[in-house]
């Protein structure tokens, strides 16, 4: 039996949410790897199984095909009464091979009570600051909270925890996992500019930008899937610029390979993970729109005259629901503006600068710029002041 339950993302948070008590205390010695909570609607859910694998750290050059890949498979934790549970962080030792050079590991996260079970995986800081990865879950309805993954309702799939994985027999530890074929270049759309020649871009990459890209799965006999609660987090080692930019989806290219899991594994069961590990190349190439997003009815507007600079680098981006094309199935990509990843427009004729959020472009989005006319209306909030041909010489 399947349950597709529309969803709040399930996310590794970096701070305990509002209303849940925390399942640590900021005196503790060592914070956790993970704490949390576990709820049916607004009653807590006590003695639910909470189990956390960690992933190791993949090479920049992936595995060789064939390679038998440590998996740190933690014990399982049950809820406390009021819901909350917490994961200890493993020893320096035990975790040596599994923290990769930016600081960050790979989770997976499943939380099962019986007759459901959720999963989720993703990259998370090992530091703890300003506390440890948190995530909160409700079996009733499949809500999961975030701060710290992408924003915006999904699709989570609960699955039937009744039915017991199938393992192989001729497996030679109780879970498997080797390295398979490598899928390298796949295309990544990250960001778009929506600009005109009057206004054109730089695109900035810095080494250590970060990409936070989606995971697909294959169970026997089944194709390839993918779902939101399902990333990993590489990040790139060099960096680019790309100048001239207009009206364009901006993308690289990632690297991505097989993992292939056999013998007595936990749920899903035997099955075959297709994970990102390394950025191929930056800035790879731009595409034309037209799947490039419009603000047809934008938080505001202001018009920009000649020598006007902006550089947008705050602010998370959007999340690309099919932002890469592995092939068989297209995952999503998320890539947030820094001071690493960037773009800036120069206006050299008069342009229309137009923005998503009404608390103006330094907090939203998308920022894009038009050639000026004088009929134009200046935004669903924020106006122009006096007649269009006064606001801009």
């Amino acid at each position: 039996m399947r349950r597709i339950i529309s969803t709040v993302l399930a996310a590794l948070l970096l701070s305990a949410l509002v209303g849940v008590a925390p399942a640590w205390s900021t005196s503790d010695p060592q914070p956790p790897l993970l704490s949390g909570r576990v709820s049916h609607g607004l009653v807590a859910a006590p003695g639910v199984a909470v189990r956390v694998s960690v992933f190791p750290a993949i090479p920049e050059q992936g595995w060789r095909p064939g390679r038998r890949v440590p998996l740190l498979q933690l014990d399982p934790t049950l809820t406390r009464p009021d819901g909350t549970f917490v994961v200890p962080r493993p020893s320096s030792a035990r975790l040596r091979g599994f923290v990769d050079r930016w600081g960050l590991v790979d989770l997976t996260v499943t939380i099962d009570d019986g007759e459901v079970v959720a999963q989720h995986r993703a990259s998370t800081p090992l530091s703890g600051d300003p506390g440890p990865a948190t995530v909160t879950v409700d079996l009733a309805d499949g809500r999961l909270h975030e701060t710290l993954g992408a924003p915006g309702r999904h699709r989570l799939t609960l699955e039937d925890s009744t039915t017991p994985p199938r393992a192989s027999t001729t497996a030679r530890h109780p879970c498997d996992v080797t390295a398979g074929k490598k899928h390298l270049g796949r295309r990544e759309r990250f960001m778009f500019v929506n600009n005109w020649v009057g206004a054109k871009a730089t695109v900035l990459q810095l080494s250590g930008t970060s990409h936070t890209l989606g995971t697909a799965t294959k169970l026997p006999g089944k194709s390839w899937s993918a779902t939101d609660s399902h990333t990993r987090t590489i990040a790139t080692s060099n960096q680019a610029t790309q100048s001239n930019v207009v009206d364009r989806w901006v993308r690289n290219r990632v690297n991505y390979q097989d993992f292939h899991y056999r013998g007595l594994c936990e749920y899903p069961g035997e099955h075959t993970d297709r994970v990102p590990y390394s950025v191929h190349t930056l800035i790879a190439d731009l595409r034309i729109r037209p799947t490039l997003p419009h603000l047809e009815d934008p938080a505001g507007c202001t018009p920009r005259k000649k020598n006007y600079r902006y550089t947008k680098d705050r602010t998370r981006n959007m999340t690309v629901e099919r932002g890469v094309d592995l092939g068989t199935v297209k995952v999503s990509a998320l890539s947030g503006w820094t001071n690493q990843t960037a773009w800036t427009v120069t206006v050299t004729k008069r342009s229309k600068e137009c923005w998503s959020n009404e608390e103006g472009p330094e907090q939203s989005r998308y920022v894009q710029y038009f050639p000026i006319r004088r009929t134009e209306p200046c935004g669903r909030t924020a106006r122009c002041s006096g007649p269009a041909d006064e606001r801009v010489q």
